[in-house]
């Protein structure tokens, strides 16, 4: 089960969304359903670890008062004020570079409505049409994104409804135009009648609330009021009024020809300190047994910090017979003797480091999937497409001499791990297989603690060990030594007269847990 660290999602407020301090997903379509589209956007390990296998997903969110979501403004009329603000989803680094394209789209020569597209590069990878900027309007930009869990969020920029007019009362009539602004001053025309439309007032009414707005439809003949509200920065009153007005009466909204180009900037992510708090939301999860933590502003000081965390923790929880091995990946943009340099600080046998970046969720997933005593070693992976930068042989040659894990495609075989070991040299599965004994015996001793320490209930704690151990065996997790002089196993339980005096038992346990086939030596003779 893999225990993986995540970025929270935002609301539509910009604000981190409450759960609970762990989630467990098993499948692709429930994570989507929790954390929404820009979560599995700036976590692709979740949706490799699901393709290529793994049973369950544990997890914590990173809780950060320093991350911040990545955003874009865009202002009328090169004006400085604002007009409409966008927001990546979920807090980091992940939508930095994101492009926006918001155009106005026409008809008989008016702005009617806006269509905005958003870009990974030159990949297209949302598009929205007929966009309102209005937020009362059933097609406001933010109510779109929101139904269709776009990865940003929209806003009209928090201005004050300033002024509708230089006077308290505008009455049309066939040539009027202007009938509202928004923002200050004529930043913004909102309405225009077009001629020959029946007459519609706006007023400001005074109350103990403050100043509000009435409109009324006819208002010589006495016509109904079609919408009361406020005047205290409430650009929603426009928004309903438009769609109102529409039915009602013969009003074209005429928008402001703003848009154009822009791209999400200013995101951050969260501290080491902050990763490392909520790596310790996994403590109280003993089934977890594989960590990640998923960094999206991953360099070589942070990826260091951060992956020396998951380090202690694994080290920490194994000690407490809960065994967990952690993963990291190459930062994106350093070089192969800066990754060399990286595994020199992660030397552990807990921890595995892959190369290049961006194929850790699969090749945890894959070992996730695996029965815990077959190794990684040049085992496929999904979902990757094709890897960029590809690894050459010499690179791969390098990596493994300096035991960084290369995730290349091989000819006839696709994308495989190359070997799977941990930072310190060893194979993955053997630890994998030694966490398992150590779980195991746990878990048995548990059912007798309690019971008395007598002849009969040692031996009866040694037999259920011996069974549980014949069943490793039996599984070619643990093997006798190649020449068959050494058991598989060597198992001792006793309790010296000072053990006794305690209530101590004492378990001696050996184990010779299998190892893969990594390399193949051949000598050929040839004859004559």
């Amino acid at each position: 089960m893999v225990g993986l660290v995540a970025p929270p999602r935002l609301d539509d407020e910009g604000q981190p969304i409450p759960r609970k301090a762990v989630e467990r997903v098993g499948s692709w379509g429930r994570f989507r359903d929790l954390y929404g589209r820009a979560t599995a956007w700036a976590l692709p390990e979740a949706q490799q670890a699901l393709q290529n296998g793994v049973f369950e997903l544990v997890v914590t969110e990173v809780s950060s008062g320093v991350a911040a979501s990545a955003g874009a403004v865009y202002s009328v009329d090169n004006d400085n004020e604002d007009w409409l603000t966008f927001n990546f989803r979920c807090k980091g680094t992940a939508g930095n570079g994101l492009s926006l394209e918001l155009t106005p789209k026409r008809f008989q020569n008016r702005v009617q409505s806006y269509e905005l597209t958003i870009k990974d590069g030159s990949e297209v990878i949302e598009s929205h049409r007929n966009l309102s900027p209005l937020p009362g309007s059933s097609r406001f930009v933010g109510a779109v994104l929101d139904a269709s869990d776009s990865l940003v969020s929209a806003a009209v920029a928090n201005h004050a409804v300033t002024d509708y007019s230089t006077a308290d009362v505008l009455s049309t009539d066939a040539h009027s135009t202007v009938v509202a602004k928004i923002g200050n001053e004529d930043m913004l025309t909102v309405f225009k009648l077009d001629s020959g439309t029946p007459d519609v007032e706006f007023k400001r009414v005074g109350s103990a609330e403050g100043d509000r707005i009435e409109v009324k439809r006819d208002p010589g003949g006495g016509g109904e009021v079609l919408l009361f509200g406020g005047l205290e920065a409430d650009p929603k009153v426009l928004g309903a009024l438009a769609d109102a007005l529409n039915s009602e009466v013969d009003l074209a909204v005429e928008l402001v020809a703003a848009g154009g180009s822009s791209s999400l900037a200013g995101g951050v992510d969260a501290t080491v300190a902050e990763y490392t708090t909520a790596l310790d939301q996994l403590v109280d999860v003993p089934d977890v047994d594989l960590v990640i933590a998923s960094v999206q502003d991953l360099d070589l000081t942070r990826g260091a910090q951060i992956y020396g965390a998951v380090i202690a923790h694994c080290e920490n929880m194994s000690a407490d017979a809960k065994g967990r091995l952690g993963f990291g990946q190459v930062p994106a943009t350093t070089t192969d003797a800066e990754n060399i340099d990286l595994v020199g600080s992660l030397v552990s046998d807990r921890f595995a480091l892959f190369a290049p970046n961006g194929v850790m969720g699969a090749a945890v997933g894959r070992i996730g999937s695996l029965s815990y005593y077959q190794s990684p070693t040049f085992k496929s992976l999904a979902g990757l497409g094709a890897i960029e930068p590809e690894l050459r042989t010499e690179q791969q040659r390098a990596y493994l001499k300096a035991k960084l894990v290369p995730i290349a495609e091989l000819p006839g075989r696709g994308n495989v791990v190359v070997r799977g070991i941990t930072t310190d040299g060893d194979q993955i599965n053997v630890r994998r297989v030694a966490d398992h004994a150590v779980r195991g015996v746990k878990q048995i001793g548990e059912l007798f603690i309690g019971k008395l320490n007598t002849e009969d209930g040692r031996n009866a704690l040694k037999q259920k060990l011996n069974e549980f151990l014949l069943q490793m065996a039996a599984e070619s997790a643990i093997v006798p030594s190649t020449d068959g002089t050494d058991p598989a196993f060597k198992l001792d339980v006793y309790s010296t007269q000072a053990d006794f005096a305690l209530g101590i038992v004492r378990v001696d346990l050996a184990v010779r847990p299998v190892r893969a086939i990594d390399f193949i030596y051949a000598t050929v003779l040839v004859q004559v």
